[in-house]
């Protein structure tokens, strides 16, 4: 992070906080639901432009000021999370996307064009696009709406993106890296 720490998502052992010194060592802070958080199982971490630290657990979303832990249970189980140019907070759940803006909360789902309810992966390219891979399909969210890019069978689920050279890079659940185009 902005701070020089490394933060380290365990499955049960807590959020970790690898803090370098200038002496050349090391320290371990583990963060557990000793200390706050909602629960021990971390699935992602992600630092926003104010330099909070926001954690998605099983049991809900948490945002980590620099002196203070804020949980945000009434989310599902958080999946990802990434931030817009706009400010807006984007958080992947189990139940579909979540925004967070200064002007509150917008739930996305089936309704509103997300392509399928779980949401597996988040990412936002350099153009600040948005993009979403949920268990049935890829999608790029701009201009206020959602574009499928490809649907998606069980065998094909996305569990990362990235973007490179016009191409859309994705690893699936078999641990293969794939290269799509921009239309799919």
């Amino acid at each position: 992070d902005r701070r020089r720490n490394l933060w380290v998502a365990t499955r049960g052992q807590g959020l970790w906080r690898v803090r370098s010194h200038d002496t050349g060592g090391n320290q371990v802070d583990v963060i557990t639901s000793k200390d706050g958080l909602a629960n021990d199982a971390i699935q992602c971490v992600y630092e926003d432009r104010e330099g909070n630290i926001w954690v998605g657990t099983h049991a809900g979303l948490q945002r980590l000021t620099p002196h203070k832990v804020t949980p945000v249970t009434d989310l599902p189980i958080a999946r990802g999370t990434s931030a817009t140019p706009d400010g807006s907070m984007w958080v992947g759940t189990t139940a579909g996307l979540t925004r967070i803006s200064a002007t509150g909360r917008r739930q996305y789902q089936e309704p509103q064009g997300l392509p399928g309810i779980v949401v597996l992966a988040l990412y936002v390219d350099q153009q600040g696009t948005l993009w979403v891979a949920t268990e049935r399909g890829l999608a790029r969210f701009a201009d206020e709406r959602f574009t499928l890019i490809r649907s998606l069978s069980r065998e094909q689920r996305v569990f990362s993106i990235a973007t490179s050279d016009g191409g859309i890079w994705v690893r699936d659940v078999s641990s293969r890296l794939l290269r799509l185009d921009d239309s799919g």
